[in-house]
């Protein structure tokens, strides 16, 4: 499958516009499940350093994320509270750091509520941007594009794009693209998602391409690229283990039910019922240490799969949520080239007051909520 390359990046015409209205596109260059299936049988063989473990694109089927979306209405889930709050004290002042006819391309979109904030205040200013929402699921990128379409948008205009982040950074790399200003956006503290090694080459991976190394023309000469590009990053900041444990689990067993919805999510891309989700459990780790809430599904009895042999308790792990400090998220930037420059935290039982401090070294602006949560908005510094 081949990436569309023509102006028109999201003409209806195209045979991999899903829906003409919202223009969703097409750009995976593999077959998502011929390749999950094959991480699946290689990732619990536990030949990697963290044992046997599935992988966490298994959450992110069409009944994974609406369990996920019940998860994030629940007050003791503050991750998404806490950044519906920044965006919507914010959003002017981020709409204002966002260039005209920027691409504005949001990494794994999920609820369109956070993003309106900053859509409305963009339609407010009258500054032209396209939207465009990845997803690895049609019908989410369908439902979110279509409530984020039933806005009035005269400059605003909202699209989507059905893929993997691999898949998106090289559309950003098509000519067209590299010659307009980009505004990358990942929220949801989907960066801690990411070992902190995967982190750092997920975060350069995206900035190298903002930095505008483009493909070259000749001896010695590169594409010229539009500069003023920026990435938005939400990071998770609580260290209380107390809290992080009550966010994932809650009362109603929302998380349990979502972890372990990945076993059937399996059983889907393998064609046949390898696993039997009442024969598992989930088990959560907080690491002081580390700084990490990590999440396992645990067989309660002993598991075959193929020529796996799982024991009963043998913890499978699924996905990380690593949390930043201050220093942490100082040194994340600093190892994948993007760089602070303000830091704004609202007034809450954390903090007793709101702190401003501008260390000369740094060029970004960022803003969070006490110790909970922080959004970063990070400019690339563009080759001399």
């Amino acid at each position: 499958m081949t990436i569309k390359k023509s102006a028109q990046a999201f003409a209806d015409v195209d045979s991999k516009v899903y829906h003409s209205s919202s223009k969703i596109m097409d750009i995976r260059m593999e077959q998502p499940q011929v390749c999950l299936s094959k991480s699946i049988r290689h990732s619990l063989q536990g030949t990697n350093d963290i044992g046997p473990s599935i992988p966490q694109t298994l959450l992110w089927n069409d009944d994974g994320l609406k369990l996920f979306e019940s998860i994030t209405r629940l007050e003791e889930y503050y991750l998404t509270q806490d950044e519906l709050e920044i965006f919507e004290q914010r959003s002017e002042d981020l709409a204002l750091m966002i260039k005209p006819y920027s691409l504005m391309i949001d990494l794994g979109s999920g609820n369109p509520l956070k993003i309106s904030f900053l859509l409305r205040a963009l339609e407010k200013m009258g500054r032209s941007v396209d939207y465009i929402a990845l997803d690895l699921s049609l019908p989410e990128l369908q439902r979110n594009i279509g409530m984020l379409s039933s806005n009035v948008f005269h400059h605003v205009r909202c699209h989507g794009l059905l893929g993997t982040y691999e898949d998106a950074r090289a559309w950003l790399q098509l000519p067209e693209n590299l010659q307009r200003p980009k505004c990358v956006v990942s929220l949801g503290s989907s960066i801690g998602n990411f070992a902190p090694d995967k982190a750092v080459e997920f975060l350069s991976g995206f900035a190298e391409i903002l930095k505008g190394k483009g493909p070259r023309l000749g001896e010695g000469q590169r594409r010229s690229v539009e500069t003023g590009s920026l990435i938005i990053v939400g990071l998770d900041a609580c260290k209380s283990g107390e809290r992080i444990h009550r966010a994932y689990n809650d009362f109603y067993g929302l998380n349990r039910q979502f972890m372990l919805n990945a076993l059937d999510h399996a059983n889907s891309v393998l064609g046949y019922k390898a696993f039997h989700s009442d024969d598992w459990t989930v088990r959560g780790v907080w690491s002081e240490q580390t700084g990490c809430h990590d999440q396992y599904l645990v067989p309660l009895k002993d598991v075959e799969f193929e020529d796996v042999q799982l024991p009963a308790g043998e913890m499978v792990h699924i996905v990380h949520s690593y949390k930043y400090d201050a220093l942490e998220k100082v040194q994340l930037w600093e190892k994948t080239g993007l760089r602070e420059a303000e830091e704004w935290r609202r007034t809450d039982e954390y903090y007793g007051e709101t702190r401003l401090f501008v260390p000369l070294y740094q060029i970004t602006i960022t803003w969070g909520t006490g110790i909970n949560k922080t959004i970063s908005v990070l400019k690339v510094d563009n080759p001399k």
